[in-house]
């Protein structure tokens, strides 16, 4: 929901210069007999653009923050340089990881195993490591 919230943060300085581009015209395409005047461009100033200008900067900050927060590879996750606390989570996980694999490897190794008949696999649900054989 946050990615989908962020793309769609992208798209607002799109829809923001259309809109102008529209009140900067008087609301009219041209091409209609609709209504146009100074009634609807006021309208039009205070009921949509002057929040959506509004959102805009909020939607920007948005944008800024889960750029710096999060990381999107083969899944989201918060970026562990984000904060210093992270940043340490993150190398004692990949230090653990890499001690699991050694270990697995080393396990592999001694049983005769190949990675075929005994592999390491990481459980979606929980996060752990499991293996089977």
């Amino acid at each position: 929901d946050t990615l989908v919230a962020q793309h769609f943060c992208g798209l607002m300085p799109e829809l923001l210069q259309c809109l102008r581009d529209l009140h900067d015209t008087g609301g009219s395409s041209g091409t209609s007999s609709e209504p146009t005047g100074e009634g609807a461009e006021s309208l039009l100033q205070t009921e949509l653009l002057e929040p959506l200008e509004e959102l805009a900067g909020d939607c920007a900050t948005l944008a800024q923050l889960v750029g710096k927060a999060l990381v999107t590879d083969h899944e989201t996750v918060i970026n562990p340089n984000f904060d210093s606390v992270l940043t340490d989570l993150f190398q004692q996980r990949r230090a653990v990881e890499k001690e699991v694999n050694e270990a697995y490897k080393a396990a592999v190794n001694d049983l005769g195993l190949s990675g075929k008949e005994c592999r390491l696999e990481r459980c979606q649900v929980s996060g752990a490591s499991s293996s089977s054989s």
